[in-house]
């Protein structure tokens, strides 16, 4: 998906998470808060502050980068404070809308539809044939505790997690699952992300330090099935042996799947250093 793609996704997140009537109530009364800015009081001054200036750095951000479409939450309430005041004509804004009742009964006859539109994608839609379709809003939601619960139950009984209190689990495979396996795993983990060495910061596990691997003699990795591992990862490990994948099935031929290694560092020279992989086991299918 491309940069515009995803500002796009992000845009039509916005309206659909505030619901259309309301966020477009909203964005005409923060644009005529702003052309209208020497003459807002001091309480106006403020919500235009807490919602329509961070909203705006937000938007810029989004053309830029990938964001989750909750990030923008904390900004709408002054707003929804604001064009309240100005819907019930207790605001210095007189002129923002021209039938003032009859947007507002729209707006929250639309948020009530949305609201069950809503509970019933995501109540409904999982348990029917749509299930893992486009129309499938669950579909970033659902499996991540399956994923964790069958990671456990692979490396379980590994060496590398039972010599240790804090054993080293790294991901290599994003964000979601890196989050996945330190919410759901017994004692929640601390789970370093890997990113490939050029990516950069790509999210905000990519902002920590990386656990120092010279003081490590193994360590449990999960990355994407037949990856293409980092070289800073890789070139610190001598043997990589796989313990086999681990899936969850979505619906509609859509699936999670990642691989899952056991690492370790012999005292061996650079030149003889060589990559082991064992062959897969069976695969762990969570239905």
């Amino acid at each position: 998906m491309t940069q515009f793609a995803r500002f796009g996704e992000f845009f039509l997140g916005q309206i659909g998470v505030v619901n259309p009537v309301l966020w477009f109530a909203i964005a005409f009364t923060l644009i005529a808060a702003v052309r209208q800015f020497p003459k807002l009081t001091a309480a106006e001054r403020y919500l235009l502050c807490f919602s329509g200036v961070p909203l705006v750095a937000i938007f810029a951000l989004s053309a830029t980068r990938r964001l989750e479409p909750n990030w923008p939450a904390a900004c709408y309430p002054a707003g929804v404070i604001l064009t309240t005041a100005v819907f019930f004509g207790r605001s210095t804004l007189t002129n923002v809308f021209r039938n003032r009742d009859v947007i507002f009964a729209r707006s929250w006859k639309t948020g009530l539809v949305c609201t069950l539109i809503t509970y019933a994608a995501i109540t409904i839609v999982p348990n029917s044939p749509l299930a893992g379709s486009p129309v499938d809003i669950t579909c970033r939601l659902r499996g991540w505790k399956q994923l964790a619960h069958e990671f456990d139950e692979l490396t379980k009984n590994e060496p590398a997690l039972k010599r240790s209190k804090n054993p080293l689990i790294i991901s290599t495979a994003g964000r979601d699952i890196t989050s996945a396996l330190a919410f759901y795993l017994p004692k929640n983990p601390l789970i370093p992300h890997w990113s490939q060495d050029d990516a950069g910061v790509l999210c905000q596990y990519d902002l920590w330090d990386k656990p120092n691997l010279k003081a490590r003699t193994d360590a449990i990795v999960i990355t994407q099935v037949d990856p293409k591992l980092p070289n800073s990862l890789n070139n610190s490990f001598s043997t990589w042996t796989s313990l086999g994948t681990i899936e969850v099935e979505l619906g509609g031929g859509r699936k999670r799947e990642y691989e899952v290694y056991r690492t370790s560092h012999a005292p061996l020279p650079e030149s003889t250093r060589v990559e082991n992989v064992a062959a897969k086991p069976q695969t762990k299918v969570v239905q």
